[in-house]
């Protein structure tokens, strides 16, 4: 995740990673095929775990 350095919070391009990563991997649809490819990219699983734990914390 390229952190911001000034106000160390997730860029703005982490931002539209997540919303992408996100959304493929919550969503239930007939088609399974593009969520496996997304899970295969550790990588794309942390970054949408890290923006997640730290824009949306639950209480």
């Amino acid at each position: 995740m390229a952190v911001n350095t000034e106000i160390n919070r997730p860029t703005e391009l982490d931002a539209l990673v997540f919303g992408h990563v996100f959304t493929v991997i919550t969503t239930r649809l007939p088609g399974r095929r593009l969520a496996d490819i997304v899970r295969r990219h550790a990588p794309l699983l942390a970054l949408a775990q890290r923006v997640d734990a730290t824009c949306f914390k639950r209480p």
